[in-house]
């Protein structure tokens, strides 16, 4: 594996849980303060929902609550709540202007959901984790279906942008579209791990050359990748695809973009092995026309008004509702 690896943490079924909120009608003034983080057009978030929330969120991060200092702490706790109150309060709009969504879909999303998880098990822990029985995360389910459907409605559907918005977004941001300097090649690996003897790695090293001097005598790099090479693409030849600088590693990237294409390396030696590079095809940096990212630029500026159209959504619910806060700090 020669490209770079970046870790990519799956959040969605933490999205899904983020927003938690077991809603219970109001009741005394002093039940209240002492159960309720927040009364919302009198239906109560409790304090309960607002630190399972909390938790979650601390988990998202990597951050244990016990380490944390008490200002970032009760930052983190505040910013949660707000987004308690924000989805609260789309809620309710969708259940006054009587939004439905079906049942069937309910289930469809819940069981998508538990497929993101290794067995049934598995999603019961994470569930018993922030004390949810699987018909409460059902409801929760629910909820957010509700509020999406209630966003696509009232904002999504109304995110439209014009050909003169799109090419003036063009003119003013030509450097967020710049395409870096591009390599296609294709390679032939003799792997070899780390504890390797001396020996037995220039064993590799001279099989490469070898190699290399059957590729100067006219042999097909291609099919001499899909004989030896270690690396699995060498059934496809070798083929890398198109690569920038910083896709691959640093050894790797240096001898391929010094290559001229159709030249190929000599042995060039990497944390996976030694290699044979053919260069291909070269594309220089470039700023692509306009008509080339059309449909990038109209998803950028949608997902703009789409996100500015939520936030002001949510302010104008906010105006109109009664409020109280209880949370101290």
């Amino acid at each position: 594996m020669l490209r770079k690896s970046f870790p990519i943490q799956s959040i969605t079924a933490i999205i899904i849980l983020l927003f938690l909120n077991t809603s219970l009608p109001a009741s005394t003034e002093q039940q209240t303060e002492d159960e309720a983080a927040v009364v919302v057009n009198d239906v109560v978030i409790s304090k309960k929902t607002l630190d399972q929330n909390v938790t979650i969120v601390l988990r998202k991060k990597g951050l244990l609550k016990n380490n944390l200092p008490q200002d970032q702490l009760l930052e983190i706790t505040h910013q949660t709540l707000e987004e308690l109150i924000d989805r609260e309060l789309l809620f309710q709009e969708s259940r006054k202007l009587g939004l439905l969504v079906e049942e069937k879909i309910v289930d469809q999303q819940y069981e998508l959901m538990k497929k993101m998880y290794p067995d049934q098990s598995t999603f019961a822990e994470k569930l018993s984790a922030v004390n949810l029985s699987e018909t409460e995360m059902k409801l929760q389910v629910e909820r957010g279906l509700l509020i999406r459907r209630l966003i696509q409605e009232k904002v999504v559907s109304r995110a439209q942008t014009t050909e003169d918005e799109r090419i003036a977004f063009y003119e003013k941001n030509k450097n967020q579209f710049k395409q870096p300097e591009m390599v296609r090649a294709q390679h032939i690996l003799v792997s070899f791990p780390p504890s390797m003897p001396a020996d037995r790695k220039q064993e590799a090293r001279e099989k490469l050359e070898k190699i290399k001097k059957r590729i100067k005598r006219g042999e097909s790099f291609s099919a001499l990748a899909n004989k030896f090479s270690d690396d699995p693409n060498g059934k496809n030849g070798g083929e890398l695809g198109y690569f920038d600088r910083n896709k691959m590693v640093e050894p790797f990237s240096r001898a391929a973009f010094s290559l001229a294409v159709n030249e190929v390396s000599d042995v060039v030696e990497t944390e996976y092995g030694f290699h044979l590079i053919k260069v291909l095809d070269k594309q220089p940096e470039r700023i692509p026309a306009f008509g080339e990212i059309k449909e990038d630029i109209t998803q950028l500026i949608v997902q703009k008004k789409i996100a500015n159209g939520i936030k002001s959504y949510i302010k104008i619910l906010r105006d109109k509702s009664k409020i109280k806060k209880f949370l101290q700090g």
